[in-house]
């Protein structure tokens, strides 16, 4: 049979028109041939019906579209359709039958069923006139009837030419590639599919075998990745075998093409009449791309589904433990509740009741006692109907009622009745004697926090793990502060609160000895000044001895410690004082007679005598000495000197006077003098050593660069606040201000604690002695005054005497008594 076919009438040349068919050239193609196609979804209802169709089946389109196919022809027929279609809705293979199809049709039909990718599609052919009474035939098909167009026998053992043209132009215009090898594996013939498909160049191609044609495609593999080993290529395992060889799919990558391809390929042997053995093979390809991209991606989807339902269901059980949990919280909530809280239904049924109702009444929670218990608590059938309709009603009005309890004592409280939206009912009731005492209490606890709130100490309230919790406003105003800034933090976290490095310890130690704490430390306001605090922290305890909170007092105690500083420092000058004064008296009677018996020898021996100039330098050093004493007995008040009304203003203007004489020339010399009413009770000449020895300090400090001397003298009135900034013992009142000023070295605060202190000096040996500071304290302090000092290294000195003031009326007594 394969000498006589012509193979090139199989074949496309390549001056063909390689346009592929629409399926309109297709159907126009069957109308002509007088086949009629029916299309039907994977459901079998029909979906498109040629007017060919219309004919064979007797309906028109209106009766066809939506039905079942299996419904529009006789049972028998629509049976063996329905059996012989299914391959093909399945996408596997085609079939091909005939048989005789009875009323309404009436006619003999031959059917070919085609694979689509909307489902199938049947193709009808009226054969009533070729009917040889053989009853039924059928034939497998491949998809797009393969092998049918080349060798369905006719009379002469070749199709007719007119049949033949008929099913070449079906066989060119299937979707599925198509290539036809003979017995010996060589190719045939190729439908313009194929061609298109597979890129088969049809000149080069004929003749060619199966692993020729397949090597022009250089990336062929399975499904699951791996090579196709060339025997087991389908087509060539059909040839070996005789056998069909389904759905294999292979993934494909065409030359000059970067995205790959999925087909599946089937090969279907077909045999020589007459037991002619194999005459060949027809090779299949279906172009399942959309198909598998589909399939991924519902893989995907289907992966991503489960993934979400996993994670939902994973929520859901989180959620529903979160829903015990909070059950179970409710629960707790709901029996610590310190009111009584009864449930009812609108059957004037008990369904649950608290903790606090089983406490209170002694009813119990469950079993028999709740559904008769408004029975329990009012035995009498009037007060419990007048208790029932108070309940129904949910006024929202309070009302007092008497409980019977289970001990038969009777409970006075008051009840509140609520409507739930499940139409159920709660009482709320609270003991009256609790409520009595919650009274109380509530009057006790607001006494204490008015006491709290204005108390001068400074209270703050701290969780156990240090939160601020509360502060009263006397802390505000301690700290600068304010309670909503403080409340919500760490007590450790007020750095800036902390003056020293002891800001943490404190609380640390509270909490690791769990012992109250107090003492006093340095403390920096919120706007930077720094202050003494006295401070106490101790832990509260509850009935069980548990830690619960600490309370931390603070109290401003910055005049206190000055204070106590001051009356250290009197009491240190005091003593100092008396032991110089002491030595003083001493050093005098030691002096006295070396100065005279000096004095004497010198006149005695005269001025050339050999020994005369040791005389004198002894004479010198007495003299010194004896100066010395003076000033100590002036320090240690041991001189009583006489006091009168003095006008300080011509004083310090005659003291100007000299000062400029004593003056570097790099040292300037300011000054800012009240010319009236600068009056005080004291002694002339030790005012003038005051106003010396400040200005001699100053010129001392300003010795290297030079700088500026400033004296001032004004009239000032100190209030309690003001006088306590100078001096904590210092008495409010009118007093003259003396400040001797200088831009010089300054002093740090460790050498201004001992500036006042006799013989301490910051000069080398040799140039001073350390009384002058002394003496100025030991004056100022004997005329009832105090002196203070500002001061900072770099930055200068800043000398402050007060000195209590007269009125001017007191020098006029002076003047008349005089």
């Amino acid at each position: 049979m394969g000498d006589k076919i012509q193979r090139h009438t199989y074949f496309h040349s390549s001056n063909e028109e390689s346009t592929i068919p629409s399926a309109d050239d297709l159907l126009r193609a069957l109308e002509v041939l007088g086949a009629g196609v029916v299309s039907i979804n994977r459901g079998s209802s029909v979906i498109y019906a040629d007017t060919t169709a219309h004919t064979f089946l007797n309906a028109t389109a209106g009766q066809l579209i939506g039905r079942l196919l299996y419904d529009l022809v006789p049972d028998g027929f629509g049976r063996l359709l329905k059996k012989r279609v299914e391959p093909a809705l399945n996408g596997l293979t085609g079939d091909a039958f005939e048989a005789w199809c009875p009323a309404p049709v009436g006619r003999r039909l031959r059917c070919r069923c085609l694979p689509s990718s909307w489902g199938a599609m049947v193709v009808l052919e009226d054969i009533t006139s070729q009917d040889t009474g053989q009853g039924i035939r059928g034939t497998k098909q491949s998809t797009g009837a393969g092998h049918g167009p080349a060798h369905t026998p006719g009379k002469e053992g070749l199709m007719p030419v007119d049949q033949q043209s008929r099913y070449k132009a079906l066989f060119d215009s299937m979707s599925q590639g198509i290539l036809e090898y003979d017995a010996q594996g060589r190719l045939v013939a190729a439908n313009r599919a194929a061609v298109e498909i597979l890129g088969v160049e049809v000149e080069k191609a004929q003749g060619c075998s199966v692993r020729e044609v397949l090597a022009s495609i250089p990336e062929i593999s399975r499904e699951d990745g791996t090579a196709f080993d060339a025997g087991a290529l389908p087509v060539l395992t059909s040839l070996a075998t005789g056998r069909e060889v389904m759905n294999s799919v292979m993934r494909v990558v065409f030359p000059g093409k970067q995205a790959h391809q999925w087909f599946r390929h089937d090969a279907i042997p077909w045999f020589k009449p007459a037991g002619g053995g194999l005459g060949g093979v027809f090779g299949i390809f279906s172009d399942i791309t959309d198909m598998k991209n589909i399939q991924d991606a519902l893989s995907m989807v289907n992966e991503n589904l489960e993934r979400t339902v996993q994670e939902v269901t994973d929520e859901l059980q989180k959620t529903i433990l979160v829903l015990e949990k909070q059950k179970e919280t409710l629960k707790t909530i709901f029996d610590s509740i310190p009111v009584m809280l009864v449930f009812h239904d609108p059957l004037r049924q008990t369904s649950m009741a608290n903790h606090a109702f089983e406490r209170l009444t002694g009813w119990p929670l469950a079993g028999d006692g709740l559904p008769v218990l408004l029975e329990h608590c009012f035995p009498d059938p009037e007060r419990r109907q007048e208790v029932w309709d108070f309940i129904k009603a949910a006024s929202g009005t309070w009302k007092d009622f008497e409980i019977t309890t289970r001990s038969g004592e009777l409970l006075t409280s008051s009840w509140l009745s609520v409507h739930l939206s499940d139409g159920s009912l709660v009482g709320v009731g609270v003991d009256l004697r609790l409520c009595r005492l919650c009274t109380q209490m509530g009057s006790d606890l607001a006494k204490f926090a008015a006491a709290v709130e204005q108390v001068r100490e400074g209270i703050a309230l701290v969780s156990i793990d240090g939160t601020v919790e509360y502060i009263n406003p006397a802390f505000e105003g301690i700290t600068g502060y304010t309670r909503l800034e403080a409340v919500g933090l760490n007590i450790c976290s007020f750095v800036d609160y902390s003056a020293d490095e002891q800001r943490n310890k404190i609380f640390d130690a509270v909490v690791s000895q769990q012992k109250p704490w107090s003492g006093t430390q340095k403390r920096r306001r919120k706007g930077g000044e720094i202050f003494d605090a006295h401070i106490s922290v101790s832990p509260i305890r509850d009935e069980a001895g548990r830690i619960v909170n600490y309370v931390l007092i603070v109290r401003d105690v910055t005049h206190e410690a000055a204070a106590l500083n001051q009356l250290q420092q009197t009491r240190k000058m005091e003593a100092l004082g008396a032991l110089a004064g002491g030595i003083a008296h001493d050093l005098k009677n030691v002096f006295s007679p070396i100065l005279l018996d000096t004095e004497t020898l010198m006149q005695d021996m005269g001025v050339h005598h050999p020994f005369y100039p040791v005389l004198d330098e002894i004479h010198k050093a007495t003299t010194l000495g004896i100066e010395l004493v003076n000033q100590i007995r002036t320090f240690s008040h041991s001189t009583p000197r006489t006091k009168e009304p003095l006008d300080l203003y011509p004083l310090v203007r005659k003291f100007l006077s000299f000062l400029r004489s004593i003056m570097s020339p790099i040292i300037d010399i300011d000054h800012h003098l009240c010319p009236k009413g600068a009056v005080v009770m004291a002694d002339a000449t030790q005012i003038q050593q005051v106003l010396m020895n400040l200005c001699i300090n100053a010129r001392h400090a300003m010795r290297r660069k030079g700088g500026l001397l400033t004296v001032r003298l004004a009239n000032v009135d100190l209030d309690e606040k003001a006088a306590a900034e100078v001096c904590p013992v210092l008495i409010p009142g009118p007093y003259v201000e003396i400040v001797v000023e200088d831009t010089g070295e300054g002093m740090d605060d460790v050498t201004v604690e001992r500036i006042f202190e006799p013989f301490f000096t910051t000069k080398k040996p040799g140039e001073g002695s350390g009384m002058g500071l002394a003496v100025v304290h030991g004056i100022v302090t004997d005329h009832a005054g105090a002196i203070s000092v500002s001061t900072s290294p770099g930055k200068g000195s800043s000398f402050r005497v007060l000195l209590p003031r007269l009125p001017e009326s007191a020098l006029t007594e002076k003047l008349n008594k005089s």
